[in-house]
């Protein structure tokens, strides 16, 4: 079945907990997977961290998605902190598996020069 504008939202505690987004996917009933060569957005807790990407598996069941394509991470500041190549989530618990070319991209703050 084609699902156009697709949402899916966790909650623990009425508080939600993760919301994956896609214009354009397939869901296939009898294993409960939804599948797209397409963008997709995933925000956990409350967009204390996002990731965007292309192309996922997302396992309703087991609330786990994953994608063997280029993403990125951000933290709750929007910055860009982590992009790889391949993931695996659980919605849930918010746990994250990056599999190949991972970058991390940590902010310096450099020392001031002293005045002269």
């Amino acid at each position: 079945m084609e699902i156009r504008e697709l949402r899916v939202e966790l909650y623990r505690d009425g508080e939600a907990r993760a919301t994956f987004t896609t214009p354009l996917c397939h869901y296939r009933q009898n294993d409960d997977v939804v599948r797209s060569t397409n963008l997709f957005s995933l925000a956990l807790d409350q967009g204390r961290a996002n990731l965007a990407g292309e192309g996922f598996l997302l396992q309703l069941d087991a609330k786990e998605v994953s994608s063997p394509g280029k993403f990125s991470a951000e933290g709750p500041n929007g910055r860009p902190q982590v992009r790889g190549l391949g993931f695996w989530c659980n919605l849930e618990s918010g746990a994250l598996l990056i599999s190949n070319q991972v970058q991390f991209l940590v902010p310096v703050r450099l020392p001031k020069r002293p005045s002269p």
